[in-house]
């Protein structure tokens, strides 16, 4: 009876928010098709619901959203104005929005997306999309402003972190825009995104993080550090990145690894860390040959240029790949 009791009490709530059966199985559906990624199939489940009930909003909502799903832009539109006109909702709004970016109408894009946050101000999807609208018009510090509410409810949002550092950038915030990098790559060190967000963080002049090409693809790598000022005892927040670089010599056995060390004015230091960085990979990879690694050092700073600019690094440690011996 008690069971009873609730199921009955959540069917009265779901009335009482406007919520219908219909539309709770075309949610339910949706994410089944979302999930399992037959789009195909979602359309042809949602265009029956369309022609069957052309007044239901969520039919067309859904039906957009898998013709969004391929690419089918044009055909979505239609559908997703239809259910923001029947149910003016925050969401059908947004996924219009979209729909009309897609199609190359910022205008529209952007009335959408206001649209969306006139029903919800927290609307973190159309403020975030707003941001990147207002990025593209040179309209920083609306931009910043944008970005900034998305990472107050959502910290970790990697747009919003991401196009937050190129939008100080174009208001030359260099330390916010530094810090910014820095926050990027602590939480998403790996990927495309990784590799332009540490170039902008080195051109300056933090080489916290690094690009390198190995294993025919470039990784970013944490700086390699070690546990004070002239010791060659690794640091383990290295740990990270050598085990990355472990990882690509075991899958790649052809791949000679090249480790060049520089400490300015102190080569013997320069060459205890090179060797240390090896024994620290044979260690702790079996299946790495010693031959795949070649250490080198030198006395002098590294010298790295970024555009016209030239730098001179103290202490640093370099890596590439150079294929077969």
């Amino acid at each position: 009876m008690k069971q009873k009791s609730i199921m009955l009490a959540l069917a009265a709530s779901l009335l009482l928010s406007g919520c219908n059966m219909a539309s709770i199985s075309n949610s339910l559906k949706s994410q089944h098709y979302m999930a399992t990624g037959d789009y195909q199939q979602g359309v042809k489940t949602f265009a029956k619901s369309v022609r069957e009930t052309p007044d239901n909003a969520s039919g067309h909502y859904y039906l957009g959203r898998f013709l969004l799903a391929q690419h089918k832009y044009d055909q979505a539109l239609p559908h997703l104005k239809t259910a923001a006109r029947l149910n003016p909702d925050e969401d059908y709004y947004f996924w219009q929005g979209l729909a009309y970016g897609q199609l190359g109408d910022n205008a529209n894009e952007k009335k959408s997306y206001i649209l969306a946050l006139k029903l919800d101000s927290d609307h973190s999807q159309s403020r975030l999309y707003l941001g990147h609208l207002k990025l593209k018009e040179n309209q920083y510090k609306e931009a910043l402003q944008l970005y900034d509410s998305v990472l107050k409810q959502y910290p970790s949002n990697p747009s919003a972190l991401y196009n937050r550092g190129l939008t100080l950038q174009f208001l030359a915030k260099n330390v916010d825009e530094k810090n910014a990098w820095l926050k990027y790559l602590d939480l998403y060190p790996a990927g495309y995104l990784a590799n332009r967000a540490a170039d902008h963080l080195n051109s300056l002049g933090d080489f916290s993080y690094r690009n390198y090409y190995l294993g025919k693809r470039t990784v970013t790598l944490k700086e390699i550090r070690y546990s004070s000022r002239s010791s060659n005892q690794l640091s383990s927040t290295s740990y990270p990145s050598l085990k990355l670089i472990g990882a690509i010599l075991v899958n790649r056995p052809e791949e000679i690894l090249q480790v060049v060390v520089y400490e300015n004015g102190n080569p013997s230091l320069a060459r205890k860390r090179a060797n240390s960085i090896k024994t620290h990979l044979l260690d702790r990879f079996s299946e790495i040959e010693e031959h795949q690694i070649q250490v080198s050092w030198f006395q002098g700073p590294e010298k790295l240029k970024i555009g016209k600019k030239t730098f001179k690094i103290q202490s640093s440690v370099r890596f590439f790949g150079t294929g077969k011996a």
